[in-house]
């Protein structure tokens, strides 16, 4: 079996996508038919070319910020945490998806932060303050948070 992806542009300039895999199938002996299937894929391809695009950006922009950037999407689950932030309270970026972020917060500042988090989820607006943030020697760490939504042409 053979599979192969390509990309075509259309009479106007389009670029298209498209998946092409090929196998032999036997049937009777000596006989054998080719089952061929061409699909287009271009919705998909370019929602995974856009969150490359997109990683990328967060990584160019998020490196160099000595305490983290954070990007989270409408639901507020983390889309991207830079390496700093994750080396300041030493976890992974899968401890901190979801709202897995908010253990890091100490519990005496957790219903606060948490608070605030909604609000800005809910309303759409900014939510700035700042956070205490155990390090993984557990002494803290106050960073100052700024968190604003990313809008569409939709809003």
């Amino acid at each position: 079996m053979t599979h192969e992806t390509c990309r075509m542009r259309t009479s106007t300039g389009e670029v298209r996508h498209f998946s092409f895999s090929c196998r032999v199938i036997s049937g009777e002996p000596g006989a054998w038919e080719r089952l061929a299937r061409f699909r287009e894929i271009t919705p998909g391809r370019q929602e995974e070319m856009a969150r490359i695009r997109a990683e990328s950006v967060f990584t160019a922009v998020g490196e160099p910020v000595p305490y983290g950037l954070w990007v989270c999407g409408p639901d507020g689950n983390v889309l991207y945490l830079s390496a700093s932030f994750l080396e300041l309270v030493g976890r992974t970026i899968e401890e901190c998806r979801h709202a897995g972020w908010l253990e890091c917060i100490p519990l005496e500042d957790a219903a606060a932060v948490r608070s605030d988090w909604r609000r800005c989820l809910d309303m759409g607006c900014r939510c700035d303050r700042e956070l205490r943030v155990p390090d993984p020697n557990g002494e803290c760490r106050t960073i100052l948070s700024g968190g604003a939504p990313i809008r569409d042409r939709d809003g």
